[in-house]
């Protein structure tokens, strides 16, 4: 590893921590980018990249098993989504608790 987050790097393991490959698309590899270079020009120190590692690996992880599940379950892009509910709120307001019920 380099002292550094590298996108590819951060993409292969959450690559062989999924045993998933494939993204729906490169459509999220342009915000990567920034945000790496911007985390990465900021100097960060090496306990701080130990923090924010596994949190970036988990989130394309997420992806990536988002991903295979659409595959798997085609009909459900199909369906239209009528009357969505957002909820919005600050923090420890009860949004999760409303956006659970």
């Amino acid at each position: 590893m380099t002292e550094a987050l590298v996108a590819e790097e951060l993409i292969a393991q959450a690559r062989q921590e999924t045993g998933l490959e494939r993204f729906d698309s490169d459509s999220f590899r342009e915000g990567l980018d920034v945000y790496l270079a911007d985390l990465n020009a900021g100097k960060p120190t090496a306990g701080a990249l130990q923090r924010l590692r596994p949190n970036i690996v988990q989130l394309l992880a997420n992806r990536l098993r988002t991903t295979e599940y659409l595959e798997q379950r085609p009909e459900l892009l199909e369906r239209p989504v009528e009357r969505p509910v957002f909820v919005f709120g600050i923090p420890r307001t009860g949004t999760t608790l409303l956006s659970n019920l």
